[in-house]
């Protein structure tokens, strides 16, 4: 073990490629048109479409950033029903009776994560042996900040601290014009991108 921390923007594979995704600009947005024919033109750039999904994929995550940017798409908003102030009360009443999405295994008995040992020695040093449990397993769960002005606020919970990075990635950008895809940023990690761009 070192101690140095690794993360997901820093690990690489063979054949690997990045990719960015047209998302629509606001919940039950549709897409209308989307003109992708320069972002197929871009070098390397490959654009996959399955109905109204649409993704770039390259090699390098700057190239699929800019290639990505090619890409004019339009939709069509619909007039919404709720506001910040009247969205927890809609939920309460559009809310579906719970159920159970799947059942299996036991976290009691550490079906999913178990650490493997031999002579001392760990067995499971990456995640493809050691298996946890995924987001990728959940259904799909969208964050609704709610309109509450008479309770202080109190916290920062997992939910709005995971767009952290992205909102730091961001302001970089907006300052100085260089994308960084990475964490830590580190003004080693700016400098390079700026010599990049």
């Amino acid at each position: 073990m070192t101690g140095e921390a690794k993360y997901a923007g820093g690990l690489a594979f063979p054949g690997m490629l990045h990719a960015r995704i047209v998302r629509p600009p606001a919940h039950g947005a549709t897409l209308t048109s989307a003109d992708t024919a320069a972002a197929e033109a871009f070098e390397g750039a490959r654009v996959v479409r399955d109905g109204d999904l649409i993704a770039v994929l390259h090699e390098r995550p700057d190239q699929a950033e800019k290639a990505f940017d090619l890409i004019k798409a339009q939709f069509d908003r619909a007039a919404p029903t709720v506001d910040d102030k009247t969205i927890f009360d809609h939920l309460v009443k559009a809310a579906p009776p719970g159920q159970t999405v799947g059942e299996s295994g036991r976290l009691q008995e550490g079906e999913n994560e178990e650490v493997r040992f031999k002579g001392g020695e760990i067995l499971d040093r990456n995640f493809d042996t050691y298996e946890i449990p995924r987001f990728s397993w959940l259904p799909q769960i969208e964050t609704i900040l709610v309109y509450n002005p008479d309770v202080p606020a109190s916290g920062c919970g997992e939910p709005p601290v995971v767009c952290m990075g992205a909102v730091v990635a961001n302001a970089i950008y907006d300052a100085v014009g260089a994308r960084l895809f990475q964490l830590p940023m580190t003004p080693a990690r700016v400098k390079e991108a700026l010599r990049r761009t």
